[in-house]
């Protein structure tokens, strides 16, 4: 059965990434060697449930977080730096063969 939307959710404890799909369907952490602000953990850990789910073929997703800067950059490409703005151009761009 194919799974039509999945939930990534993200935090900044060291880059932390859940995906969804009425229940777990892939947990993964990685440690990184960065002194982020929460915004910009945040940011990386989405990008990397992005790319996780990508990797286990998922075809949908949704993205939550309680970083409010990073889903606006998401949203409306209001990112606070210019890294920040990479990071966010680079998950919409692995995000896009979900839609």
């Amino acid at each position: 059965m194919p799974i039509d939307e999945t939930k990534v959710e993200a935090t900044f404890e060291l880059s932390r990434a859940l995906v969804r799909f009425w229940g777990v369907i892939l947990a993964a952490s990685k440690c990184v060697p960065a002194s982020w602000d929460s915004t910009m953990a945040e940011t990386q850990a989405i990008m990397y449930g992005v790319q996780s789910a990508k990797e286990a073929g998922l075809s949908s997703l949704i993205v939550e977080s309680d970083n409010l800067v990073s889903i606006k950059a998401l949203n409306d490409g209001a990112a606070d730096s210019p890294y920040h703005a990479l990071c966010v151009e680079n998950i919409i761009d692995r995000a896009s063969s979900f839609l």
